[in-house]
């Protein structure tokens, strides 16, 4: 992903990166932990619209 940079720890071994499988396991956490938040606002305001969710 262009931009976003420094999202899980690495270190370059010739054009390619290395990362940890705990570091990882923990960018996972991190954004199913987002995408859950996002779920829970959308189904919110989908209550304070009446849209039947």
């Amino acid at each position: 992903m262009r931009g976003r940079k420094n999202l899980i720890p690495h270190r370059r071994v010739d054009p390619h990166r290395r990362i940890l499988f705990q570091d990882m396991m923990e960018y996972n956490l991190r954004m199913d932990r987002q995408r859950l938040a996002a779920f829970k606002k959308l189904a919110e305001q989908a209550e304070e619209l009446d849209m039947g969710y």
